[in-house]
């Protein structure tokens, strides 16, 4: 595409894709904040039958993405080289890129944790299709945090607020939930009204870090949001 149509269009085309990539962001941080940082102990230990997935303790093979993020950071493996796609013809379409990659990412997360096929391999209930989405994992992290850091710590964050509070509640032998038989925010729909208001907070908090937040600051402001739902999730 070349000439004044190539003018019109890109720019279009570059900021609808980062549109829906902030949309696909929202959706994914709401999602993860409903089921993987509210409902932590619900989704691991699979109370009272939901979810009902054949996989143990779904989604900790996310784990990967903020370890991968921070040495991905340090290490800038082939970060050059992906920075110059921005320059080249798909620099306008890399957002839509990314939005789509998110997406695809996380259904199959979700796929791995639900099909029989997650007991296949080695490991019983952590088969080479949960190894598989930790790769994908890392591999989304290696290839968009050079691209869009901000948006990639973001996610990293979320993912490391509840997984650090899972790792020393659990290593320690903690039983998360203070009342089993008690509903709180986590009972009925009031998750959702919860976890709806944690994403408001999360907005303003990321729309003020735009203005010149590194993307370290961002990672920051997601966990401890994340980490506060956490929090909420096993207290009430």
């Amino acid at each position: 595409m070349s000439g004044w149509l190539a003018d019109v269009f890109e720019p279009a085309a570059e900021k609808l894709g980062m549109f829906v990539l902030l949309l696909v962001l929202l959706l994914v941080m709401w999602w993860f904040g409903a089921l993987g940082a509210l409902l932590l102990d619900h989704t691991l230990h699979d109370r009272y039958g939901w979810p009902d997935w054949p996989a143990t303790l779904p989604g900790v093979e996310l784990a990967i993405v903020p370890l991968v993020a921070i040495a991905a950071a340090r290490w800038r493996p082939a970060a050059d080289r992906l920075i110059t796609l921005r320059a080249s013809g798909l620099g306008p379409y890399l957002s839509s890129l990314m939005a789509m990659a998110l997406v695809g990412l996380f259904a199959y997360m979700v796929w791995s944790w639900a099909t029989p096929l997650t007991t296949l391999g080695p490991a019983p209930e952590f088969g080479v299709v949960r190894w598989l989405g930790a790769a994908l994992g890392a591999a989304f992290v290696v290839v968009w945090l050079p691209l869009f850091p901000r948006i990639t710590a973001t996610l990293a964050g979320m993912v490391a607020g509840p997984a650090l509070f899972a790792v020393v509640g659990y290593g320690i032998g903690a039983d998360m939930r203070i009342s089993e038989g008690s509903d709180g925010a986590t009972g009925g729909g009031g998750f959702l009204l919860v976890s709806a208001l944690a994403m408001v907070i999360w907005i303003l908090g990321a729309s003020w870090l735009s203005q010149g937040g590194r993307p370290l600051f961002h990672a920051a402001w997601s966990a401890a949001v994340m980490l506060c739902l956490t929090v909420v999730g096993i207290s009430t």
